[in-house]
């Protein structure tokens, strides 16, 4: 299933706008939607839709916390829900987050949305995940072409899941506009994506009272991604995770992690005078957080694996933050495919590493030394399929 023009599917939808007046009839933009595509109906089209009875019965996601926007809600997979007052702009907005998550075989891909054109009611706001992955599948893993990193298939599905269900509780009470290169608005985008990805690690916490997760995929998967600066999180997960106990999450229930999360993220990064938003102008740390910023370590964490990356994306490649960054991304990747020997098939192993050597020559790391580190083994677990955020929010009756 492919969009070969959505261009012209977006025109024509702008089009129908003015016949149905801000009221969407889905049957009618189905239609207008095969014009444009080849190989197969519009996802929005083809997965099959639920009204807003049924989705008030699934649990809400309730959420709220120091510096966020409160968030009472329910979750709907992308192209399930059918909502009649639903805005013909928000329609097409959806379509223009969908269009940017089109099938890639290259990474992996997710994302979660909420509008206010979304309300079901008064009370309930609706948060629209997507988390299908494109890669083709080898054995219990993943095949992308360009990941430096071994990508477990029930991890993976796992983790989108959860992250992008995380999404929907924790949003920053701070405007960024798109396209904003700033550092503020990378930073904020990036204290998003830590509260999401600690979600997704203590919803595997909860099943499993272990944080193999994240040493196992998310470490590698994140500290990888040197170009992607609004997702700049291993660090900050780094300091975070030292304070939670694995083995104490294991009685918790899926509603207690986003309450958790939000602990967890105002502990470690929000401050009282500025909230999360702490770079003044879009490119300096405000003074008084200057000051106080080596009280929470993961908020200097992050900043500092940001500057890391730019510094490499300069070319830059011998800055202190660059050289600390550049050792700990081959650490990690190095360790991640040792802890998969014997239990990912060589061909996958023998590519991820390939792919890894082309991030290690581009980093200049070939003759970096390693640091020693205790040998560890992956832990494959087959047993979360059903059991994660997602499933509890979306799939609960």
């Amino acid at each position: 299933m492919k969009i070969k023009n959505v261009d012209q599917f977006l025109e024509n939808a702008s089009i129908l706008a003015i016949g149905f007046a801000q009221g969407v009839i889905y049957p009618a933009l189905c239609l207008a939607a095969s014009a444009a595509i080849i190989g197969g109906g519009l996802l929005l089209c083809t997965v099959e839709k639920v009204g807003v009875a049924e989705l008030n019965t699934r649990p809400s996601f309730e959420s709220s916390g120091k510096g966020l926007l409160s968030f009472s809600g329910k979750v709907a997979q992308m192209g399930e829900f059918d909502a009649p007052g639903m805005s013909l702009t928000t329609y097409v907005k959806l379509i223009k987050e969908w269009q940017a998550m089109l099938p890639t075989s290259t990474t992996p891909r997710g994302f979660s949305f909420i509008d206010n054109d979304l309300r079901i009611s008064k009370e309930h706001d609706v948060c629209v995940v997507s988390s299908r992955q494109h890669g083709d599948k080898v054995h219990g893993f993943y095949d992308f072409s360009a990941t430096p990193y071994i990508a477990e298939k029930d991890k993976l599905d796992f983790f989108v899941q959860s992250h992008e269900t995380s999404h929907c509780g924790f949003h920053i009470d701070a405007h960024a506009d798109e396209g904003d290169e700033s550092l503020r608005f990378h930073y904020l985008r990036s204290v998003q994506e830590v509260a999401a990805d600690l979600g997704a690690i203590l919803d595997y916490m909860r099943l499993t009272g272990t944080n193999d997760f994240y040493t196992d995929l998310v470490k590698p998967f994140r500290i990888s991604t040197i170009e992607d600066l609004s997702h700049t999180t291993s660090a900050a997960l780094d300091v975070i995770l030292e304070d939670v106990n694995p083995e104490s999450l294991k009685s918790a229930q899926p509603a207690d992690i986003p309450i958790l999360v939000n602990h967890l993220m105002a502990k470690h990064m929000h401050f009282d005078d500025v909230g999360y938003d702490i770079f003044k102008d879009g490119d300096h740390v405000d003074d008084h957080i200057a000051e106080v910023i080596n009280d929470k370590p993961a908020a200097l964490a992050l900043i500092k694996e940001m500057s890391g990356r730019i510094e490499i994306l300069r070319e830059k490649l011998n800055d202190e933050q660059a050289v600390e960054l550049r050792q700990k991304i081959k650490q990690t990747l190095v360790s991640q495919v040792d802890a998969y020997e014997g239990i990912v098939p060589d061909d996958l192993r023998d590519k991820v590493i390939e792919n890894q050597n082309d991030l290690f020559l581009r980093l200049d790391l070939h003759e970096m030394e390693l640091g020693y580190s205790e040998p560890r083994t992956a832990k494959i677990n087959e047993n979360l399929t059903g059991r994660g955020l997602f499933d509890y929010y979306v799939n609960s009756r």
